[in-house]
């Protein structure tokens, strides 16, 4: 809890924005090769089809953060959100007894791929970012850029994802802050029922790290998934990093036109990372 309420209130203006981006880990869910129907966060070269997706995250210490959307390729439309919840007030000085704030941002975003050559697929997802901090208030415009590249012949996808491209174009102090980006290379391997990605994170603040992660079909429409990942080291005491559990465990659920994706990070004395996400697939 300690480390949480540090970052968070050292950061000023949009650049809490990193914190989410570097929470979720990428443990259960690897951005960079996170489909549209299993990820509020994820690449927007995996638009396919036409759906409404809604998803959820609940980091703990009541950090939440959630989206719903509208897809159909090569367009989808989202409104996402971020709630810090209730944060102790910080000055020089130290903790201001009794006084509390609540970061919290609300974004609206129109994502758009193309399919550049066989195997080849780029997309972007641009919108409007509405900010607030007690008194302050901004707006940004930003967008994430992904592309990714199937080897027709081999069972090898390689991606990458830019996130937060972008600053503020209305503030209430007198400075225009550019949003923290962030870069994720990564690559998958599929075989028969199972697949292996690996994702690597290039964040704004903290040192980069890597994530592994394996899915497995055990039925038809049922898949497991655990992760791994390196993003501890480096950023927290080396006696709370030793508390932290690195992994993390998920499922998907596939029936008819509807699937479930579950992911959950165990995080030691910080609790746990939970992810909800549902797609209902419309259309043939």
């Amino acid at each position: 809890m300690i480390w949480f309420v540090l970052v968070l209130a050292r950061l000023p203006g949009y650049d809490f924005m990193d914190v989410p981006n570097n929470a979720y880990a990428g443990v259960t869910h690897l951005h960079v090769f996170a489909s549209s129907p299993y990820s509020m966060w994820g690449n927007p070269t995996y638009i396919d089809g036409e759906g409404v997706v809604t998803g959820y995250v609940n980091m703990g210490f009541d950090i939440q953060a959630g989206n719903v959307g509208y897809y159909r390729a090569p367009w989808a439309i989202s409104i996402g959100y971020w709630n810090f919840g209730e944060m102790m007030k910080g000055e020089p000085e130290g903790i201001v007894p009794g006084e509390t704030f609540t970061p919290c941002a609300l974004r609206v975003s129109t994502a758009y791929r193309r399919q550049v050559r066989v195997g080849l697929r780029i997309g972007i997802a641009g919108g409007v970012v509405y900010q607030t901090i007690e008194k302050y208030r901004s707006i940004a415009v930003m967008c994430d850029v992904g592309a990714t590249y199937r080897w027709p012949q081999y069972p090898i996808e390689v991606g990458l994802l830019i996130r937060n491209l972008g600053t503020e174009v209305s503030s209430s102090s007198a400075t225009r802050e550019a949003l923290p980006v962030s870069i994720e290379l990564g690559a998958r391997y599929e075989w028969d029922k199972l697949t292996l990605s690996a994702a690597y994170a290039i964040p704004y603040y903290y040192p980069a790290y890597l994530s592994m992660a394996c899915d497995y079909c055990i039925l038809s429409g049922i898949a497991l998934r655990v992760g791994y990942t390196t993003l501890y080291r480096g950023v927290v005491a080396e006696e709370l990093e030793a508390l932290l559990l690195p992994i993390g465990f998920g499922f998907d659920i596939t029936y008819r036109k509807l699937c479930i994706s579950y992911g959950v990070d165990p995080r030691g004395p910080l609790g746990i990372i939970h992810y909800l996400n549902f797609v209902w697939k419309l259309g043939g």
